[in-house]
């Protein structure tokens, strides 16, 4: 297998194994482990020549984790800092492959800034009235579509102040959090002006926009989301008359929603096409025009992650956990045959592609090693 190890951010402690014989080794503590090199965000741009990611390392005089952002070729080479100190979230390069975009905080709002790759400042690209939620460029890269939360009216946000904040539609770990329903939105970038798509009383899981940039699928609940994810259902609108279509009607939970290369289907994930069955789950291929859908595979045995479509439309790549080891996997559409594209032990996550599919940036690590990442053409895996 033929790949490039960006070496750069080499981890430097050496994981020892637990069991470990040797009188010189010792067992892993947990300052090792908090000691480790933690890298995220990784993105690969569309021409697969650049590789950009994150650093994040343990200060212990300042007792909190600094976080560095790097670019570095993708054939290997000197990574350099692309992002100062004041960070990001949401790091997304355009589909022309001339900025990186991500969001910012700025007067307590998450707003998404762009950055070009040939340098200088980053510059704040939205400015709405409420934090910008998730969001994602659209295929020609003139326009931003994103979800944000529904702010309080003027009169609620006076009964609000007064103490009048016992509804709550979101219910967290230590008890009931409070929460907005989100709708969502399209940013044109030439224009600066925002328009709203949505406009309803739904909690948006996540989104995809069509090729022609024409339709938005996306999945929502119409209650919080931890107690009641099975509740999620499908819709769409067309961004020129934003009418919405409500495509499932179960207590299946629906995700993981991408747009098919033509536009014509799109493949899902959810346990059933009924209710929630104690399955991995399967993925499905539907028409949104005419509401007809099929299964494709059957349940996998462990942790899916990472889909993404070939350029052609006839394949699904995806990341897969069986047993105790992670590889990449290619399911054929029409035949539903499932082909194993890597078969190592341990754990190989691919993290982000070319716009081609024809390389692919990917973490390993095992036992005895440390994540790190590494550039594959997908033909010599």
């Amino acid at each position: 297998m033929k790949k490039f190890c960006l070496h750069f951010f080499l981890i430097l402690l050496i994981i020892i194994p637990i069991y470990a014989q040797e009188p010189n080794l010792r067992p892993m503590t947990v300052d090792d482990a908090l000691n480790m090199v933690r890298l995220g965000n990784v993105q690969m741009s569309p021409d697969g020549k650049w590789v950009f990611f994150s650093k994040s390392e343990l200060d212990w005089g300042e007792n909190k984790r600094t976080t560095k952002y790097f670019m570095v070729p993708a054939i290997g080479g000197k990574a350099k800092q692309f992002i100062g100190k004041e960070g990001g979230s949401s790091f997304q390069f355009s589909p022309d492959g001339k900025y990186l975009s991500f969001r910012r905080t700025v007067d307590t709002n998450s707003q998404v800034f762009m950055m070009s790759l040939k340098g200088g400042e980053a510059f704040q690209l939205t400015h709405h009235k409420n934090s910008v939620e998730s969001y994602k460029w659209s295929p020609d890269a003139n326009k931003i579509f994103f979800t944000a939360e529904e702010p309080l009216g003027e009169e609620e946000k006076k009964e609000y102040d007064l103490g009048d904040d016992a509804v709550f539609i979101f219910e967290g770990p230590n008890g009931r959090e409070e929460a907005h329903w989100q709708n969502l939105w399209i940013f044109d970038i030439s224009t600066k002006k925002e328009k709203r798509l949505t406009n309803e009383e739904l909690i948006i899981n996540e989104f995809d926009i069509s090729p022609d940039g024409k339709r938005i699928l996306f999945a929502a609940t119409k209650q919080e989301t931890d107690n009641y994810f099975y509740l999620s259902e499908l819709y769409l609108i067309d961004v020129r008359d934003p009418k919405l279509v409500r495509l499932t009607n179960n207590k299946s939970p629906e995700g993981r929603i991408l747009w098919a290369p033509d536009g014509k289907t799109f493949v899902f994930h959810a346990p059933s096409d009924k209710g929630n069955d104690l399955t991995h789950g399967y993925l499905w291929i539907m028409n949104p025009e005419t509401g007809e859908k099929r299964k494709l595979k059957k349940p996998n045995q462990g942790d899916m992650s990472g889909l993404t479509w070939t350029p052609d439309g006839e394949k699904l790549l995806f990341n897969e956990t069986r047993r105790t080891n992670l590889n990449l996997y290619r399911l054929d559409i029409a035949t539903g045959k499932i082909t194993a594209v890597t078969n190592i032990k341990g754990s190989l996550r691919a993290r982000a592609y070319s716009k081609d599919r024809t390389k692919m940036v990917y973490s390993y690590s095992d036992f005895n090693t440390p994540p790190d990442l590494y550039v594959s053409p997908l033909s010599e895996i």
